[in-house]
């Protein structure tokens, strides 16, 4: 009996001792998928950061615009939930001045100037959005009836709205 005993109880600190080793390895692993998680995070949200400093570094001049990142975003162009990062012209001059430009464009009658204006904020959105992940977007545009007015929308493989030719 006492032989049933001490096998029984060496059983059991042995199924114990496995627990408890068990136990330490998942919750290892699990702060290891946590640690390589934060740290994906943490590398994607700086990348947002930097392309947010430096559209803001550039637009943000005097107030002329905000620059903010929108998370899940969805729009009719881009239907699948996405981040942007979003630069809105404030200053009412250079949005009356946007307007003009945006106007006579699709008019067919702009000056050159106004072609480069459109055409220079395009490329910078363009080169801005080539450094986020697929799918995500750099827009550009102004407050319209409660709406955003967009300008320019770019993601890291295409121009949403077509790019202006500076030349024509």
């Amino acid at each position: 009996m006492r032989k049933k005993i001490i096998i029984l109880s060496s059983f059991a600190a042995a199924i114990a001792a496995m627990v408890i080793v068990f136990s330490t390895v998942k919750h290892t692993n699990n702060v290891k998928h946590q640690d390589a998680a934060q740290a994906k995070k943490s590398v994607s949200t700086n990348k947002y950061q930097s392309v947010k400093n430096e559209l803001a570094a550039e637009f943000s001049k005097k107030d002329y615009a905000k620059v903010v990142v929108e998370n899940n975003v969805a729009t009719s162009d881009l239907p699948e939930s996405h981040t942007e990062v979003r630069v809105i012209v404030k200053h009412k001059a250079n949005i009356q001045a946007i307007m003009e430009a945006q106007s006579a464009i699709n008019n067919n009658r702009a000056t050159p100037d106004q072609k480069r204006l459109i055409y220079n904020i395009q490329q910078k959105v363009k080169k801005a959005a080539a450094k986020l992940k697929k799918g995500d977007a750099v827009s550009f545009g102004y407050p319209f009836n409660g709406d955003l007015e967009m300008i320019a929308y770019s993601t890291d493989e295409r121009e949403i709205i077509p790019m202006v030719d500076p030349q024509s």
